[in-house]
């Protein structure tokens, strides 16, 4: 029972809240205690992906945000 409630109180610490916010100059990401900020001037692109790698969203229907350096996974409302 201690178990099945770590891993509870340790999944919830990862993925309660969820959000993405665009601000006038950085993209926020917060899934958990998961914090990232991306500045929008870094952006190369933006599409829709259907990819199962580990990322800070709650779907499948997730978008693929890249930078020159990395992409982050992020599932909005509305995808589209």
């Amino acid at each position: 029972m201690l178990a099945g409630i770590g891993t509870l109180i340790v999944t919830a610490l990862f993925t309660i809240p969820c959000r993405y916010t665009i601000l006038t100059d950085t993209l926020s990401i917060r899934c958990g205690v998961v914090f990232m900020r991306v500045p929008l001037k870094q952006l190369k692109s933006i599409e829709m992906s259907g990819s199962w790698l580990s990322g800070p969203a709650l779907s499948i229907r997730r978008g693929k945000v890249s930078t020159a350096s990395r992409f982050y996974l992020v599932s909005p409302v509305d995808r589209e």
